[in-house]
């Protein structure tokens, strides 16, 4: 159900949690033309700006993509969850959401 409302709800939002996602999400967004209001967007969120000039910079940048990739989106220093997992996408996010909020309405949300 896609339009539920709820008192004290809170909206996640999951911006390209897999490499291959944020690459075609930035691949896009590279070869857009820019307006100037987006100077402020990319002023206010670096992750932006930095991803923007990492796909300017393929084919040969693809190292550079794995590391602006892996600074913003992944979790330098704990082992085992910095590196690239092809298992984390946009589905898979979405399933792990819907079965937190099936607990939150059936055990969570109660005292």
């Amino acid at each position: 159900e896609c339009c539920h409302a709820e008192a004290g709800a809170v909206v996640l939002h999951f911006d390209s949690p897999s490499f291959d996602e944020w690459k075609a999400k930035f691949k896009i967004r590279c070869g857009s033309d820019l307006a100037s209001g987006d100077d402020a967007e990319m002023d206010a969120f670096p992750f932006k700006k930095e991803s923007v000039q990492a796909m300017q910079a393929i084919p040969l940048g693809e190292t550079r993509c794995r590391k602006v990739y892996r600074k913003w989106r992944c979790l330098p220093g704990r082992k085992g969850l910095e590196d690239l997992h092809d298992s984390i996408d946009g589905h898979a996010v979405w399933e792990r959401f819907l079965l937190l909020l099936n607990w939150a309405h059936t055990e969570g949300g109660h005292d």
